[in-house]
């Protein structure tokens, strides 16, 4: 079982691996492996044929030469005429290049005349014994020249003695070659013809495909106005011209999204600074017209000290009351919008707001700021975001974390601000937060504040980690604005 496990991955790894290979050497290996396949077969079986016929067609010329040759020389032998019979096979040896050589036996096998020059070879001698009527005529013999086919002809019956003529098949193995050549060239031939078609082939498959690539790896990138070239009208093409269709559908809906988006923005941006207006106003109200009646009340009770002893402790309650009443007052107006942001900027707003916060929530927060030298004010639109961000992150702290210590660091720089809040509290599950949504509106608040920035704003917080939250401004250049919101 574990080696069929094995061998099945490895499978499966070639397969995922071939899959995988790019269509132009799909279409080129096909190719060769399909012209290699038909060539062989249109090489072998051609070969083949021509093989068993030349050698049929070799055995029946050794065969009717031999036979033509025994007819001609049977009287001489019976006569004896050594000389014409040597003549005889010497002629023949002439006309016929292919013919290795011709040997005449007597009865008793042994050699009447032959074409060497010198004698017999040994492996020749006695090589056949004096045939009958049911031995084969043709024999086979395997030389450094090649294939021998040998006929052994009885003279009179094999009364005069035997007649052998051995021809090579030098010749056919000349044409067996001469015709591999030129099956080899017509294949090589065929093969050029057939891989440039098939280049041809995935040039105009893999070209427009390649183009559908492109165009897709330019819309991934935003840039939705590139569309893919249509090539021609076939499959291909037909999917060029949807993949341009839904470009242009999804140029339209971003277009559509932009356009929403800017509208949600321009409006949320409007109700901030309405909130801040409105809390401006609010908090001028509270200070000047409340604030004002609730001192010059004070001073009513103040002027009543002379009156009867009886009254005096409760004008003392009053009056301490009132005391405490003028003070949260002042704390709500200045927690509803401070002015001191407008007049001495964010980091002073920031200092004073953690330290009354860290006083009055016994919560340790320490605050650093860190600025380039001689850096101007942020933009009031800058500021404002970046202090109720903070504002609002504290209020989480003090309320939700159970943290006893927190920090709060802004830094700037000539390219870029940087605000960082981190607590030791009890942190939260940040997934859940998020699939929870509106029941969190601090969050998704803080958020909104950063996106109408342009800024990058991260939390990072796990259960018993705390929180960390992280609001990254890039400067624009612009005059900074010290108007009153």
């Amino acid at each position: 079982m574990i080696i069929i496990s094995q061998v099945l991955s490895l499978l499966k790894s070639f397969f995922t691996w071939l899959f995988s290979v790019p269509i132009l050497l799909k279409i080129m290996g096909t190719g060769i492996i399909v012209a290699f396949i038909f060539g062989s077969v249109a090489l072998y079986q051609p070969r083949a044929s021509l093989s068993r016929t030349l050698y049929r067609i070799l055995e029946e010329r050794t065969i009717s030469m031999s036979m033509l040759l025994a007819s001609n020389i049977e009287r001489l032998v019976v006569r004896g005429d050594l000389f014409t019979i040597k003549r005889n096979l010497m002629q023949l040896m002439e006309e016929n290049p292919g013919l290795r050589y011709a040997i005449v036996e007597d009865r008793k096998n042994e050699i009447f005349a032959h074409t060497f020059e010198k004698s017999v070879p040994p492996d020749l001698v006695g090589l056949r014994s004096q045939p009958s009527l049911n031995r084969d005529i043709i024999e086979v013999f395997d030389s450094e020249e090649g294939l021998i086919f040998e006929a052994a002809i009885p003279l009179i019956g094999g009364n005069a003695g035997l007649l052998r003529l051995g021809i090579t098949d030098q010749k056919v193995t000349a044409e067996l070659s001469s015709l591999t050549r030129l099956l080899l060239l017509a294949l090589a031939f065929c093969m050029t013809i057939g891989l440039g078609l098939a280049l041809l082939l995935t040039y105009i498959l893999t070209r427009p495909i390649q183009n559908l690539l492109l165009a897709t790896n330019q819309i991934s990138e935003g840039k939705f106005d590139f569309r893919a070239r249509i090539f021609s009208g076939d499959e291909i093409g037909k999917l060029a011209v949807a993949f341009n269709k839904m470009a242009d559908s999804l140029q339209m809906f971003r277009q559509e999204v932009k356009e929403k988006e800017a509208i949600r923005q321009a409006l949320i941006e409007k109700i901030v600074l309405a909130q801040e207006e409105e809390r401006a106003s609010i908090a001028r109200d509270l200070h000047d017209q409340l604030g004002q009646s609730l001192s010059a009340l004070l001073l009513e009770i103040q002027s009543m000290r002379d009156v009867e002893q009886k009254y005096a402790d409760f004008n003392t309650k009053i009056e301490e009351k009132t005391y405490s009443l003028i003070d949260e007052v002042r704390r709500l107006a200045w927690g509803m919008h401070p002015s001191i942001l407008d007049d001495y900027g964010l980091n002073n707003a920031l200092a004073r707001y953690i330290a009354e916060i860290s006083k009055a929530s016994k919560i340790e927060i320490d605050y650093q700021y860190l600025c380039h030298d001689q850096l101007e004010r942020l933009p009031v639109r800058t500021e404002v975001t970046l202090y109720r961000i903070a504002q609002e992150a504290i209020t989480n702290i003090v309320r939700h974390a159970r943290a006893s210590h927190a920090s709060v660091i802004l830094m700037r720089s000539i390219k870029d601000s940087l605000l960082l809040i981190e607590d030791d509290g009890i942190g939260f599950d940040l997934e859940e937060v998020e699939r929870e949504g509106l029941s969190h509106m601090g969050l998704i608040g803080m958020r909104e504040r950063a996106t109408l920035l342009g800024a990058e704003f991260t939390i990072e917080s796990a259960p018993g980690n705390g929180v960390t939250i992280r609001v990254k401004i890039s400067q624009e250049e612009e005059t900074p604005c010290l108007l009153e919101l």
